[in-house]
């Protein structure tokens, strides 16, 4: 019977041990909704007591705007909080993933596999608690991996696939946001309609179920869609699975017992896209791999490593002759 390749079992294993991460994101996903259902709440209240006249345009446009700079900070936790939370996993599904793998070859494998192995235990872990404040707390086991996570945190922070920062995508956001929500409560007032149907037009806006900027008459702009609640999705779960790679490939650095990197599928990879091309050009040097994801945004694909068969005993010893 043949045996199954180390890599395919790590691959395996790694594919499991990432449904924490989109476990992750789908409660983050409630949060989102909680904070955007806060944030409707305060508007159309405020439309419900002013939006009967144009004159009250003004105060209603100061109370929107208030209201658009506490989403924009929360916005800002929310997605830092992500990044910090795929970092730990990060680093620490790889090591789960390997643990096995070299426990079972313990008896013939050398002492670097055995460092290897030590490495591989190291828990990564990092400080949930400080996951509300501004600036993200690690705890790792060294100063080395410390300084890594930080690395990889602020790294993410500041580049993505359009080539803006986080806080300004969210800024972008918002403010597209704040542009939208002022013409469609604009334009009620100016029909004639009455606080009660713009307020639902600024529920229906917030919700998940638009996609199309045009069902509430306002004017398509960039993006796929006009939604805040897609749009704000769109970036966490892209943001959140780069800082998930970046620092599985930092994993992988400089380790002698890394061969080589394959790119695995996401579970809910459906669709072919380029990511199928990655697999296609399987295995990778590990240097390689730094950057290599994702390709598009909501890619969850990832990274698995294969081990060289030197350090797991499975190598013939060379003759003299050789």
């Amino acid at each position: 019977m043949t045996k199954t390749p180390h890599h395919e079992i790590i691959a395996k294993r790694l594919k499991i041990q990432r449904v924490e991460l989109f476990a992750r994101i789908a409660q983050a996903e409630k949060a989102l909704r909680a904070m955007l259902n806060a944030f409707t709440f305060n508007v159309t209240k405020q439309v419900n007591r002013k939006g009967h006249s144009l004159s009250n345009l003004k105060k209603i446009s100061g109370i929107l705007h208030d209201g658009i700079i506490i989403l924009r900070s929360g916005l800002r936790v929310w997605i830092n909080a992500l990044i910090r939370d795929a970092v730990k996993m990060g680093f620490r599904h790889p090591g789960d993933a390997l643990k096995p793998i070299f426990k079972d070859n313990q008896e013939s494998a050398n002492i670097i596999a055995e460092q290897a192995l030590f490495e591989a235990r190291l828990s990564f872990s990092l400080d949930l608690k400080s996951m509300g404040r501004s600036t993200p707390g690690i705890k790792v086991s060294s100063d080395k991996w410390q300084t890594i996570g930080q690395k990889i945190i602020h790294d993410v922070a500041k580049k993505n696939l359009q080539g803006l920062t986080v806080s300004e995508r969210v800024w972008e956001l918002t403010a597209r946001t704040e542009q939208d929500l002022k013409r469609i409560i604009a334009n009620g007032i100016a029909q004639g309609e009455s606080p009660y149907q713009i307020s639902k037009k600024i529920e229906k806006y917030i919700s998940p179920t638009v996609t199309q900027a045009d069902e509430l008459g306002i004017e398509p702009g960039p993006g796929v869609y006009r939604s805040p609640y897609r749009n704000a999705m769109r970036i966490a779960r892209t943001e959140t699975n780069r800082a998930y790679n970046e620092a599985s490939a930092a994993f992988y650095q400089n380790k002698p017992w890394v061969d080589k990197v394959d790119v695995v599928l996401s579970p809910t990879h459906d669709v072919e896209d380029e990511c199928d091309d990655l697999v296609a050009d399987n295995p990778y040097d590990p240097a390689d791999v730094v950057g290599l994801l994702p390709q598009h945004p909501h890619c969850g694909c990832g990274l698995a490593p294969r081990i060289d068969p030197e350090y797991l005993g499975e190598n013939e010893p060379p003759t003299e002759e050789e």
